[in-house]
């Protein structure tokens, strides 16, 4: 006698199907085992299928004698649906596409999207938008629910600077970024309208804009700051150790260049003294910060060389040559022209009545003036002084008796011989005994002499007298 063993079923998805099958041993049986299907969905088999309309069977499984009776029951168990996403990338788009799978219950799917770009729809195209996109999917029988998330990532056009300042004249440099493609406008003063970066030079407070390739824009604002409106003045020539007051003007802060003698080099004004010809440049720089340089050539000319000589005294009516002085100058003049022959010569003669400073000016080529002065003091003081002897001989040497003197106004002199009489006299200074008497020659001895005198210009009077000796 044979049994059967193992009888176990199975269930095998496929699709939407589900299929049912027996599998089973025997030993020494010859007996045939029978499937009996309700509903009857198959024939006397041991495979079956369940689908979503025959959702559920009972299969009575039965040898003939009976010796094997079992029933069986199976529920349809489809399996769950599913939902694949794929993301279609171009360059300004994004096309999302929802696709359901084993729907097996035929149970209708809906979409709702957030930001809503599409209606009940499983196919989103979105442009123009960057950032999350969320769509939640779900079918009638909520076999399947589910929120599905994307991430958008489209061109985002970034520009630096977004403001940036600029004196006139000056440029500037401008990079944009996030994107593949760049137009920039306007293009005045712009060093190219395609590429990343460029460098700007407006000559006006320009707002410029930057497109992308997916109309993704940023903006940037150059404003452009006047510059100072400069002066250093004109160009000027001084002599040797003279010093000229600079003049710019135009700015708010000034730096002259070079500070070498310079009274102050962060001034408008400063006072130059140079000693070799000198550009001087100053950088103006105005309320908004915008510089401009100036320059100014400060000429320095040689000055002459000059001597009017030394001080000295003379008498008064005396002549002096002022013969020490000098200079090499291009003209040269004395003053004051009082009591000079010449003041246009290097060495005048003068017979000043009173102490004089006389004053030589020499001017160069180039117009530089110097002077130098020279002192001539004049002895005004009475002075009468009487040698004590002569020697009327005829030799040429000591034969007139006379006095030294100067400054001298009114003169009178008498000479006596020893027995008292006037043998000489007269009123002129310059007039001097010659020994003689009345024509004749008179004898060597001692005589005697009074002089009166009276000073030429402080008046004081004066009287002398004396022997004077005459040798043969």
């Amino acid at each position: 006698v044979g049994s059967i063993n193992n009888i176990a079923p199975s269930i095998q998805t496929s699709g939407c199907l589900q299929e049912i099958s027996f599998n089973y041993s025997t030993s020494c049986f010859a007996e045939t085992l029978h499937f009996d299907w309700s509903p009857s969905i198959a024939g006397d088999t041991s495979v079956a299928w369940l689908d979503p309309i025959n959702d559920s069977v009972t299969v009575h499984v039965y040898t003939d004698s009976l010796t094997y009776d079992s029933t069986f029951t199976f529920l349809y168990n489809p399996p769950s649906p599913n939902v694949a996403a794929n993301v279609i990338t171009t360059l300004c788009q994004r096309t999302i596409t929802l696709t359901p799978s084993s729907n097996c219950d035929s149970s209708v799917f809906h979409y709702v999207w957030s930001p809503s770009f599409a209606g009940d729809t499983n196919v989103a195209v979105i442009s123009g938008y960057s950032g999350l996109v969320t769509v939640h999917a779900y079918n009638d029988s909520l076999t399947f629910d589910s929120t599905f998330h994307f991430q958008i990532t489209l061109p985002q056009m970034n520009v630096t600077p977004t403001n940036d300042t600029i004196c006139a004249g000056q440029s500037t440099q401008i990079f944009a970024s996030g994107d593949q493609q760049y137009s920039w406008s306007p293009s005045s003063g712009l060093s190219s309208t395609s590429n990343s970066s460029v460098t700007a030079s407006p000559t006006l407070t320009t707002t410029y804009t930057v497109m992308g390739s997916c109309n993704d824009s940023a903006i940037v604002v150059i404003h452009v700051n006047p510059n100072p409106v400069t002066s250093a003045g004109p160009d000027t020539t001084i002599c040797f150790g003279q010093q000229v007051q600079l003049i710019a003007g135009g700015g708010n802060t000034y730096q002259w260049q070079p500070v070498s003698g310079l009274s102050n080099s962060g001034i408008s004004n400063p006072i130059a003294t140079p000693t070799v010809s000198t550009t001087y440049t100053v950088l103006i720089t105005n309320q908004f910060g915008c510089s401009n340089t100036e320059s100014v050539v400060i000429f320095v000319t040689y000055i002459p060389q000059i001597y009017a000589g030394h001080d000295t005294t003379i008498l008064i009516n005396s002549s002096y040559l002022i013969s020490d002085a000098s200079t090499d100058g291009f003209t040269y003049f004395w003053s004051p022209d009082s009591w000079i022959n010449n003041i246009s010569v290097v060495n005048p003669i003068v017979t000043p009545l009173i102490t004089t400073t006389y004053i030589l000016t020499s001017v160069s080529a180039e117009g530089c003036i110097v002077s130098d002065s020279v002192v001539i003091y004049v002895d005004q003081n009475l002075y009468l002084y009487f040698p004590s002897a002569f020697s009327p001989n005829g030799d040429g040497v000591n034969d007139i008796f006379h006095p030294v003197f100067y400054n001298v106004s009114d003169y009178h002199l008498k000479i006596f011989n020893r027995w008292g009489e006037l043998i000489f006299e007269t009123n002129d200074p310059a007039a001097g005994w010659d020994g003689k008497y009345k024509g004749e020659d008179q004898e060597v001895g001692v005589y005697v002499y009074y002089a009166d005198a009276k000073g030429f210009s402080d008046g004081v009077f004066k009287s002398l007298q004396g022997n004077i000796t005459l040798l043969r």
